[in-house]
């Protein structure tokens, strides 16, 4: 008998997580970045994030945006947050803000600096400090590139 899938079958297995976390999730379910901040980012933060990344190489689909608080007010647990980014196994993760990496810190009970690259059970994190300001100042947007020109290659 011939069948075809009509869709990922990995992303079939996350509708569960998508479903879950419907508030606070949104983008690819078969990301090669996962992006966390602490609230829903605006569209000109999202805009800089997929310019730099499709610098990259990045295609289409290549992120899942994670916000720890939902428009709802909604928030995350530390617990929930690793959870997430865990199922959906991405190359790494870009955390925007400060608030973010502290949540993502405690999921994975390991230190996560800011303004840094930081390997985390072999998950290459790199962290901003207000990406969103950073886009208000010349210099604060030369740091967060800085950080940016690090990530892997698609």
């Amino acid at each position: 008998m011939n069948s075809t899938i009509k869709s990922n079958i990995f992303e079939e297995s996350l509708q569960p997580i998508r479903r879950k976390y419907a508030a606070h999730l949104q983008g690819s379910l078969s990301p090669f970045v996962v992006v966390c901040s602490n609230r829903p980012l605006s569209e000109k933060v999202v805009s800089a994030i997929k310019a730099s990344c499709e610098s990259f190489g990045y295609k289409e689909d290549w992120a899942a945006y994670v916000s720890v608080a939902s428009e709802e007010g909604n928030i995350l647990s530390s617990e929930d947050l690793f959870t997430i980014v865990e199922a959906l196994d991405p190359k790494c993760v870009l955390v925007t803000d400060v608030s973010a990496a502290k949540v993502l810190s405690l999921g994975y009970k390991a230190s996560i600096k800011v303004n840094d690259v930081c390997d985390v059970l072999g998950l290459e994190v790199f962290v901003l400090e207000d990406f969103g300001k950073a886009l208000e100042s010349s210099a604060d947007k030369q740091k967060a590139w800085a950080i940016l020109k690090k990530m892997p290659r698609a």
